[in-house]
């Protein structure tokens, strides 16, 4: 028996120094039966852990039941079998693993964070936050707890309060890819709330935390389109038209850019200017992957045409506004000009100027109708 209490002496001391398939291999040379029970709680427990970091998580299974035989009453081999069925995405048995602690030990933090993270696996999420509180009372100085709290507030568009849960996990020494991850995503989804109630100077602060903690050399697509949109909407115009071309450079056929970046270049290029022609490339393409949708994208791409002197393809353009929308009166003014000129032959970027004047091209953003998204694409 003193060989066996030995090995099991040194594997341990390899496992603690994460010498994991040393001390693996030491453990497989050990024979329970030469064990009292004692140690055979200490053996087959460690041999569990040793399995979870390895990812066996169903022979980490098997010793932590082995562990519950000799020991019945543990909370440790109770609270380590509802981890490893959690791992197996057994989350009913988890969660009644994790209730044997919690019977016996009501505060016990590590029981409820399995808990509640069990409970947010099976969408029980008033009851996952629930539980993860419990556990903040019980130590509110454990960053883990305020992690799964901020996922289960995420999934239930609590994003305020999932951003000072991070916060707090934060200020505890909770950092890395998870946590910027997570950080960002909930700016984000923070600042599309304040981006709908039209409130931009919030929302754009939002986004711009939501960059800074996500991947810099990929950052997301949606959250550069809206943080341009916002600088669109504020009258930040240079930053905003820098945005909608980096946009554009990732991805040419996202329409939401196309749409609004078109919009925003028809109302403000000069007659014949490139910024009319990239009006026109945007306008262009947004129209052809959701054709006859939006009446103020047709409309705009008349405009951008007309700003060419492309007169005939403007005319098309505004028919087209019309019949998604009969009652678009700016479409209606703009085809009574152009139609009644084409008709004439006397079409001139003169009188055009005229009509645009009269148009409602020069109002902000915010009252154009694209105040929100067009959509993810």
């Amino acid at each position: 028996m003193v060989q066996m209490v030995d090995r099991m002496g040194t594997a341990n001391e390899l496992f603690k120094r994460d010498r994991l398939s040393e001390a693996l291999d030491i453990y497989e040379t050990i024979d329970e039966a030469a064990l009292n029970e004692v140690h055979i709680y200490g053996f087959v427990n460690n041999k569990g852990a040793l399995f979870m970091r390895l990812g066996r998580y169903a022979d980490a299974l098997r010793c932590f039941e082995r562990a519950l035989e000799v020991q019945p009453g543990s909370l440790e081999a109770a609270y380590n079998k509802g981890i490893s069925l959690r791992s197996l995405g057994r989350n009913e048995q988890a969660l009644q693993a994790f209730s044997v602690v919690t019977d016996q030990e009501p505060e016990h933090y590590a029981g409820l964070c399995g808990t509640a993270d069990a409970q947010t696996a099976l969408d029980m999420l008033e009851e996952a936050e629930a539980s993860a509180t419990k556990a903040l009372q019980a130590q509110p100085n454990e960053r883990r707890a305020y992690m799964i709290r901020a996922m289960v507030r995420l999934r239930v568009s609590n994003f305020l309060g999932a951003i000072s849960d991070l916060e707090d996990a934060q200020r505890l020494g909770y950092e890395g890819k998870e946590f910027d991850e997570a950080y960002s995503i909930a700016n984000s989804l923070q600042g599309d709330v304040l981006l709908k109630e039209n409130q931009y100077a919030e929302a754009r602060k939002y986004y711009e935390k939501a960059l800074v903690h996500g991947d810099s050399d990929n950052p997301h697509i949606n959250l550069l389109f809206h943080l341009a949109f916002t600088d669109l909407a504020l009258g930040n115009t240079e930053e905003a038209e820098k945005g909608m071309r980096q946009v554009l450079s990732i991805d040419p056929h996202f329409y939401s850019a196309n749409a609004t970046f078109g919009t925003h270049l028809a109302k403000s290029a000069k007659m014949g200017s490139p910024e009319a022609r990239e009006a026109v490339a945007c306008l262009t393409k947004a129209s052809a992957a959701k054709p006859m949708s939006n009446a103020e994208v047709e409309f705009h791409l008349g405009v951008a045409h007309v700003k060419l002197e492309e007169f005939e393809k403007a005319a098309n353009a505004f028919h087209k506004a019309i019949e998604v929308d009969p009652n678009h009166q700016g479409a209606r003014d703009a085809i009574t000009v152009v139609e009644g000129q084409l008709a004439l032959n006397v079409v001139s970027s003169k009188s055009f100027e005229v009509l645009l004047a009269k148009l409602p091209l020069r109002k902000p953003l915010r009252n154009t109708g694209f105040l929100a998204p067009f959509g993810s694409r």
